[in-house]
């Protein structure tokens, strides 16, 4: 289960685990979203930057005054004070904001699959890059930040990752090299790069490729196993947030969202043809595998059209009709 750290989602998490207990059924990997993590830390570090900008407006002013004042000829003591205090002020806000920016994008490095050196990301490693920006991550707009990195099911997605790759029946040596691999591929310059390539970035993949020969001639079947679990660890609830965008658009019209009304949202997008991507020209229920008589979206509904319309019509007489009497 991935999910925000929103209450209703983590209460119903909870029962749902409390459930399984009962049942005696082994709880479900739960984690936190990331994305949500790294929203929220944006909005913190804009809150901190516009409070340099705040103290540098506040400076200018200042500053003007001084200037002003001095062009007058009039003793401006208490001006170039007031200019001094605003300039400390900056100074401080600004050596404040490098310190959190700083300390979050170490913290940040902890949600990522693969660490900055290149190396597989791991919960231990994890922690200890949280631990350490923690105590300079201060001030209210981090509080739900801090809370949130300092929550176990924050890194549960490597756990299931390590775990996953565990089960590959290889070497550790061969495993390893088929790991940096897939990163060494994700690292090479752009198509769209104009010029020479500069530096080994366009071809340590090859060389890692030639390593990984070594180790066992039929690599590439184990690569797509490598490849498969690290493209589907999952650290973020993204199915659900691309769902939300589309339900938001239709409150902001009508706020009022029936069960009916998402099961008509749920068949239009589900049988909605990808226009482009490596899922183009077929629909969610095709790629899933639903055997239907057709997958137009008009086409299902138009038999069911009818008689719901026929059946509002019923309920709506009838309504007049008990008004009436």
């Amino acid at each position: 289960m991935i999910a925000d750290a929103g209450k209703p989602l983590q209460a119903g998490i909870a029962q749902a685990q409390e459930e399984r207990r009962q049942h005696g059924q082994e709880p479900l990997a739960s984690t936190r979203d990331a994305f949500h993590t790294i929203h929220e830390a944006q909005q913190a570090l804009a809150i901190d930057w516009n409070k340099v900008e705040r103290d540098c407006e506040a400076f200018d002013k200042a500053e003007d005054q001084l200037q002003r004042t001095r062009r007058a000829g009039i003793p401006c003591a208490i001006e170039a004070r007031k200019a001094g205090r605003a300039w400390a002020k900056v100074v401080k806000s600004f050596n404040h904001y490098e310190a959190i920016e700083a300390a979050w994008k170490h913290a940040q490095a902890a949600l990522a699959v693969f660490r900055p050196d290149g190396q597989l990301n791991d919960r231990a490693w994890a922690e200890a890059q949280v631990a350490d920006a923690l105590p300079a991550l201060v001030g209210r707009a981090w509080v739900r930040v801090v809370n949130h990195l300092r929550t176990p099911e924050s890194f549960t997605f490597l756990d299931r990752m390590h775990d996953a790759l565990a089960l590959i029946p290889v070497r550790q040596e061969l495993r390893d090299a088929l790991v940096r691999l897939w990163w060494l591929r994700r690292q090479r310059p752009a198509k769209s790069v104009v010029g020479p390539v500069r530096g080994a970035g366009h071809v340590a993949h090859l060389v890692q490729q030639e390593i990984c020969q070594q180790l066992d001639p039929n690599w590439r079947e184990w690569y797509r196993h490598v490849a498969a679990v690290l493209r589907g660890t999952v650290r973020a609830s993204s199915a659900v947030e691309c769902m939300n965008s589309v339900l938001r658009m239709h409150q902001s019209r009508h706020r009022n969202m029936t069960p009916g009304m998402l099961d008509v949202k749920r068949l239009y997008w589900n049988t909605r043809t990808f226009r482009g991507g490596k899922r183009k020209g077929k629909c969610p229920y095709e790629h899933l595998g639903l055997k239907l008589a057709s997958y137009d979206f008009w086409g299902l509904l138009k038999d069911e059209f009818s008689k719901a319309l026929e059946e509002q019509k019923a309920q709506a007489k009838a309504k007049l009709i008990a008004r009436a009497a």
